[in-house]
This record gives structure tokens, sequence and C-alpha cells, in this order.
């Protein structure tokens, strides 16, 4: 391989975004809150842990809630306002690289929900964008705390965007140019 083309994909690689993250349209989210099987609002009493799943460092939770109104209703339970129904979702931590809107719920809260039956259990329609906050009862809590490995790259990756200006970027390509110019003048002259 040449040394132009080495450059080449060293320039690609840290130039280009290794991903495409996106959050979905609000017109969608809106749809699909119209067609949610049931439309609450109500206390957080519980929220518990129900499966840890290391390897994507998200957590399957449950939060029950005490119904304090029903707006809509398409399937049976629940029957009455003052009633308990249960709630799973996904949690995702702060920490991590996510678009969407996650479900940061605590005890006390009081939150206004979209929610489908998926299976035996009632989840929020289109993830966290299903659970609305009306009333905090006070500060987050970060079930898992971020790795320090992770901190210490996001550190890093903070100081190095914020010092990396487009002028930065203007002058290393510039420079990457004259080498590869040169390169190929040196080249040129042997021939």
């Amino acid at each position: 391989m040449k040394l132009y083309q080495i450059l080449l994909l060293l320039v690609c690689l840290f130039v280009l975004p290794s991903w495409v993250l996106a959050a979905p349209d609000p017109a969608v989210v809106k749809e699909r809150k119209q067609e949610a099987h049931l439309h609450v609002s109500g206390k957080v009493i519980d929220d518990s842990l129900v499966e840890e799943f290391k390897e994507d460092q998200t957590q399957s939770r449950k939060m029950i809630i005490k119904i304090e109104e029903i707006y809509q209703q398409t399937i049976t339970p629940p029957e009455s306002v003052q009633e308990l129904i249960e709630v799973q979702y996904l949690y995702v931590p702060d920490w991590i690289d996510y678009t969407g809107k996650s479900v940061h719920v605590r005890t006390g809260d009081i939150v206004e929900l979209w929610l489908e039956k998926d299976g035996q259990f009632l989840t929020p329609t289109i993830g966290g964008y299903g659970v609305e906050m009306l009333q905090s009862s006070g500060p987050r809590v970060e079930h898992i705390p971020e790795p320090f490995t992770h901190k210490v790259k996001s550190i890093w990756h903070e100081a190095w965007s914020n010092s990396f200006s487009p002028f930065t970027v203007f002058i290393v390509l510039v420079l990457i140019l004259f080498i590869l110019l040169w390169y190929g003048s040196k080249n040129w002259k042997k021939h």
C-alpha cells in the first residue's frame, strides 16, 4: 500500500463520523401517542430493577404507577382511577450516546404515560417519548454508574473537540496535502 493511500485512509477515519444517531420524527411520535392503548397520568410509587444488560449497559426496569387520571383506554386494565399499574421500560444512562429520549423516573414523580400492551406487560409507546414528567420529586438517580474508562474517554474527547477548531482542521488538511504533493513529486522525479 502506498503512502498517499495510507494517509487518505487515516484522513477518512478521523474526519468522517463513525456512526450516525437520529431521533424519531416528531410527527411519528405524535401519531404513536395517539395510537396508544392507554394514556394516563399518575404518581410513581416504586421503581425497581428487572434485568441488567451488561453488554449494552442498560437495564430493564419496572415502575408502579398509582393512576390519578385516565385520558384514553382501549385495553381492559386499569378499570378505575387510584388503581396501581406496572410499567416496564428500558433504562439508558445519561452518559451513553443516545439521541432518543430516556426514561429517568424516581419514586414520587408525577408522570403522564402513553402505554401499549407488549405481551403481558405495559410499556411506554416509542420508548422514552411515551413518558412525560409532570412533577419531579428531586434529582435523578443514575442506576448504572459511569465506568472510569468511559469518563476518561469523554473528558479526553471533550478537551480534544474543544481545542480542535475549524482553523486547526484546515491547517492539518493543508499539511497532509503538502506531504502528498511532496511525496508525489519525489516519485515523479524518479521516473
